[in-house]
């Protein structure tokens, strides 16, 4: 009996009757089960390279000496630094001190431009840079000192001329004249005149040092208004030829 040259095929037929039955018997009634493979999905083949890519990588190998070097642990990630609030402001005597030069900046202009519309006022409690006309028009109903109609028109005039020559060096009375309170309320004002024969009353006297006071303890995003309201004061003490701050 010569055998089929297919392999399946012989095995079937060996293993169904035996080897030496096969060379008499010849038994031909018997199946023989071919499975063929089935050409292969695309979609599955790619799922399959996706999932043979996300295994793990496997492990590297020891190095020499069999101690498996591991990389140092990365330092802890510091959060960005936040500018100090002011219920935690800093104490230290010399930087308030800065801080209340630079109110005292903004209240001897206030003070300054409201003296020289109010001349006659000693008290100028009430009034503020904002309230100058308001002020104006209330004088002419006023019961304790009155003020006539050429005493209004007078104020008014030397209200408009020193906003006139303010102008130019950045004030607006729209903003400024609030800035300014907001500056006094921050930062208060000096608590004790200064001995202006000493070395103390000279810097204050100083337009550099109080420049320099207001770029060390004004916030970044005031320090341009800050700097107008030290030019206003400034551009005032030469006109009338006194010193900055008026005690």
């Amino acid at each position: 009996m010569q055998l089929c040259l297919d392999p399946i095929i012989n095995d079937a037929f060996l293993d169904s009757l035996g080897w030496e039955q096969a060379n008499f018997i010849p038994n031909t009634n018997f199946k023989v089960t071919v499975r063929r493979r089935l050409p292969t999905d695309p979609y599955s083949q790619i799922l399959q390279q996706q999932q043979q890519q996300q295994r793990p990588l496997p492990p590297p190998p020891l190095p020499a000496g069999g101690a498996l070097l591991r990389r140092p642990p990365l330092p802890p990630r510091l959060a960005p630094q936040q500018p100090p609030s002011p219920t935690e402001r800093i104490t230290d005597p010399k930087l308030v001190t800065m801080e209340r030069i630079v109110g005292e900046i903004a209240f001897q202009l206030d003070r300054r431009i409201l003296s020289s519309i109010f001349p006659d006022r000693v008290r100028l409690y009430g009034y503020t840079i904002s309230n100058i006309p308001e002020k104006i028009l209330q004088g002419a109903s006023d019961p304790l000192s009155p003020l006539s109609q050429e005493q209004r028109t007078s104020m008014t005039d030397r209200y408009n001329s020193i906003m006139n020559l303010l102008k130019p060096k950045g004030y607006d009375p729209n903003v400024h004249s609030k800035f300014t309170e907001h500056i006094v309320n921050t930062f208060g004002i000096l608590r004790e005149r200064p001995d202006v024969s000493g070395p103390e009353g000279d810097s204050y006297n100083n337009p550099s040092y109080l420049r320099q006071a207001i770029e060390e303890v004004a916030p970044p995003d005031k320090v341009s208004d800050c700097l107008i309201l030290l030019d206003c004061l400034c551009y005032m003490a030469a006109m009338d030829g006194k010193p900055l701050f008026i005690w």
